[in-house]
């Protein structure tokens, strides 16, 4: 058997994803950094070198590189032609290049893991829409690159790439996260890694730095703070990041001490002498407005605005400019311009994802109505619906009602103390409980950020995600284990608009709750919750991740005995699963494929229910598919695994990136893309509130292109009635009137 086609061959993401269906999530993957070569004089950690001899010899354009210059950068990019992500990775990659040309730096592309002749790839890049320019070379199916390169640094999944200097690797990652900024710090030696920053001296660089502010900060001298501060800026000797950290550090301090008007100055005069650039200054005024140590009758929103419509005349790019508006609306309400505040949420509207849909496409959609009558007539009748459904679900599962006691949940619940509903002295009788932890946002969170993140918020949309919002047999149970959180915070949380909640709501009196209920059962932080009846735990762990034979057992309502034993029989199918799914990645990655694909398709036949183990069944029919250049078939395998598996979100992000990796698929991928998307609308449950309204603007063009009218005019009515945006504005208007 070949090695997959996939982009990620086994990679920790895609292993938690997997195991996420089974009720298992492992450390997720995260980026790896090396340290750089300009900073193993403060770290004990020895420097990565990177061998020449690992530089493939078949050049498809630009110089061949045979030696590593002094002092030079080399940015080393991996990729395939049956990668989707790595193609989209293309164009960032070739403007960077563009613009760092006159630079000490060289850009390579290296192919890796590929199946096409060198010719095969020119002639690729060559039909390219906009062909990339840096040098390419090819390292074939088990090149040197590989060999000396990939497999050493434990990489297996592309797109990845290194940065190297003096043959040391400086930085390996996504290219998404190389930025200019970045390559130039590298280039003049400045550059430190996170894995640099993490070194015990870095860090005790920033505790000096820091206890030196402090002592400035105990003398209430300020302003000489702030001084220190522009000295280590303009000395390259701080990075932006710690810097903003430590302005927002004196600007509260010297705010706390009473001197807010001082503060705000000290934030100006930083701010017009440093170097941030445009983006850092929008960051500083949301932290302005939002923040709680600068009491809001004190705001300088004068300043406020001032520094939000600057970046609304810089910005270019359409979310930023809805976030902005958003952002401006928010300070408008703080001033008590209730008025000014609906405006800037309708502009923030109008220039959303779905409210530029609605200008681009409405003429094609056949739709008459300016903005404004559209968002009035349609948009706001389908609002008001789902407002009310909200509203009953969120009345029926806080009515508790009787409960029972037992040995676990018991004891904890005596540890609570009751800031709404309550008090609980065990689970709800005779009906499924679910306890959701939670943290509450700031006073002053941004309004767009805290939608749904309410007590219960994640809960709730499980419950209308799996139709089980009318359910009669579910109670719900808020707790805080951060003891001594406000009761006053909690209650501004329950009763702001976009987060309502009338569930009982308890904070811990001790850390027992977190000790007995959460850590105990390897929840690590919100939004996480149980679901349990009888003193019977069911299930913990992240809420959006509650697997679909959770949702069977809260749907039947089993008691007793009968549920004890249907947790103990799935929690042991589960765990047979996830060692299947370990032992598949395993022989995998000792590249014994033969081995992996026995023993999947074997185990499919008693685990017919894990989506899992289908998908990696799936996997080795694409592979020979793709192989065989049966485009056909390939389509016919990914949408019959959607058609099988309707309601797993891990599968439907699977069968997106197959579709988008393979560029013959031609009309099919775009098929098989809406389907996929439909899919991630009917099962992800993200925390970004507006995450349902963004699929289904993507859905809107699609639809379009297909000559699917109907279905796109009723993508873009849900995504303008899903957007948090459009529930701020009718928020607004009810507080107007």
């Amino acid at each position: 058997m070949k090695q997959s086609f996939t982009c990620v061959k086994a990679t920790y993401c895609g292993i938690a994803l997997m195991l996420a269906s089974v009720g298992f999530c492992p450390t997720s993957y995260s980026q790896e950094v090396a340290k750089p070569a300009t900073a193993t004089a403060n770290s004990e950690k020895k420097a990565v070198l990177i061998d020449i001899k690992g530089m493939p010899q078949e050049w498809l354009q630009g110089e061949p590189v045979t030696k590593w210059e002094k002092d030079r950068v080399y940015v080393l990019e991996f990729w395939a032609t049956w990668c989707g992500p790595c193609i989209a990775a293309m164009p960032h990659i070739e403007q960077l290049s563009q613009k760092m040309k006159d630079k000490n730096i060289s850009f390579i592309g290296v192919n890796v893991w590929d199946k096409k002749t060198p010719d095969e790839l020119k002639e690729f890049l060559k039909k390219r829409d906009n062909p990339p320019t840096y040098p390419i070379v090819s390292d074939g199916e088990k090149g040197p690159a590989q060999k000396e390169w990939l497999v050493p640094q434990g990489v297996s999944g592309i797109p990845a790439t290194f940065i190297v200097k003096n043959g040391e690797l400086v930085w390996k990652g996504h290219p998404s996260q190389m930025n200019e900024e970045m390559l130039q710090s590298i280039l003049d030696g400045k550059f430190v890694s996170a894995a640099a920053s993490d070194s015990s001296k870095s860090k005790e660089m920033m505790k000096k730095r820091r206890a030196d502010i402090t002592d400035l900060l105990k003398q209430k001298e300020y302003k000489q703070a702030t001084e220190l501060l522009l000295k280590w800026g303009v000395d390259k000797d701080i990075s932006p990041e710690e810097s903003a950290d430590l302005i927002r550090y004196i600007v509260s301090s010297s705010a706390n001490a009473g001197q807010a008007k001082e503060a705000q100055s000290l934030l100006v005069d930083f701010m017009n002498k440093s170097q941030f650039n445009k983006a850092s200054t929008l960051r500083m005024a949301s932290w302005l407005l939002y923040n709680t140590y600068v009491p809001t009758s004190e705001k300088n929103f004068a300043l406020i605005d001032q520094w939000f419509e600057s970046a609304l005349k810089d910005s270019d790019n359409q979310q930023k400019t809805s976030s902005i508006w958003g952002m401006l609306s928010d300070s408008k309400k703080d001033q008590g311009d209730l008025k000014a505040a609906q405006e800037c949420m309708w502009k923030s509207l109008e220039n959303s994802l779905p409210g530029k849909l609605f200008a681009e496409e409405k003429e094609k959609l056949g739709i008459t109505q300016d903005f404004h009558s559209y968002i009035e007539q349609v948009i706001k009748p389908i609002w008001e619906k789902n407002a009310q459904s909200d509203e009953s679900l969120n009345k029926e599962i806080a009515q508790w009602g009787e409960t029972q006691k037992d040995n676990i949940f018991s004891p904890v619940f005596e540890q609570i103390d009751w800031a709404q509903g309550g008090p609980l002295d065990g689970l709800a009788k005779d009906k499924m409980t679910i306890i959701d932890f939670w943290i509450p946002p700031s006073p002053g969170a941004p309004t767009l950020d805290i939608t749904s993140r309410g007590a219960a918020g994640m809960v709730k949309k499980v419950l209308k995600r799996h139709h089980l919002s009318e359910d009669k047999n579910i109670r719900v149970v808020t707790l805080i284990p951060n003891v001594g959180t406000s009761h006053d915070l909690i209650k501004q949380s329950a009763e702001h608009p976009d987060m309502k909640s009338f569930v009982p709501i308890g904070v811990a009196k001790t850390p027992a709750v977190w000790e007995d209920l959460m850590v105990k059962n390897g929840l690590k932080e919100a939004p996480t919750c149980l679901v349990a009846k009888d003193g019977i735990l069911i299930w913990a762990g992240e809420t959006k991740m509650m697997p679909s034979w959770v949702i069977k057992i809260i749907r039947e309502n089993p008691s007793g005995e009968k549920l004890k034993k249907i947790v103990e029989d799935q929690v042991a199918r589960n765990e047979k699963i996830k060692t299947i799914i370990f032992s598949y990645f395993r022989l995998n990655r000792d590249r014994k494929y033969d081995e992996a694909a026995k023993l999947v398709n074997e185990e499919i036949k008693n685990y017919p229910e894990s989506a899992a183990l289908a998908n990696m069944c799936a996997e080795i029919k694409l592979a020979d598919a793709v192989e065989k250049k049966d485009w056909d078939r390939f389509a016919t395998i990914v949408n019959e695994l959607l058609d099988q598996y309707p309601d797993d979100y891990s599968l439907a992000v699977d069968m997106n990136k197959y579709a988008n990796s393979c560029s013959e698929l031609g009309d099919k991928a775009d098929l098989i893309n809406m389907k996929a998307i439909e899919q991630l609308i009917r099962t992800e449950l993200s925390s970004q509130a507006d995450y349902d309204s963004y699929c289904n603007g993507i859905l809107v063009r699609m639809y379009l292109k297909a000559g699917m009218m109907e279905k796109a005019k009723n993508a873009l009515i849900q995504s303008l009635a899903l957007s948090p945006i459009t529930s701020s504005v009718f928020n607004l208007e009810k507080e107007n009137k």
